[in-house]
């Protein structure tokens, strides 16, 4: 099975931002709780935290969504080369290209 490189970081970046938005929603809606259920699940004092402004709410979902998308290509890249050269049989990838 081989990935669609640039499908595959776009989904996982489009997820990550996704989650990115709704977590800088939740910091601004309650700042205290969240802090507070995050230190907790990371085990993590963020009692320091700074306080969110859009400035930095867009340059984060930018420049981590760019981030994400790239190591996700990434790690794409790389499953393809290990899977094709785990293939025993070289014409695998063939007969699924002629079948679509």
């Amino acid at each position: 099975m081989r990935l669609d490189i640039k499908r595959f970081a776009f989904a996982v970046a489009s997820s990550w931002a996704a989650w990115y938005t709704l977590c800088s929603f939740l910091v601004a809606v309650a700042p205290v709780q969240t802090q507070a259920v995050f230190s907790f699940a990371m085990h993590y004092d963020l009692t320091g935290a700074r306080n969110l402004t859009w400035p930095s709410f867009f340059g984060g979902l930018v420049l981590t969504t760019a981030w994400v998308g790239v190591f996700a290509a990434t790690v794409g890249g790389f499953f393809n080369a290990r899977s094709s050269s785990r293939n025993s049989d070289p014409g695998v990838d063939q007969k699924a290209e002629t079948s679509k």
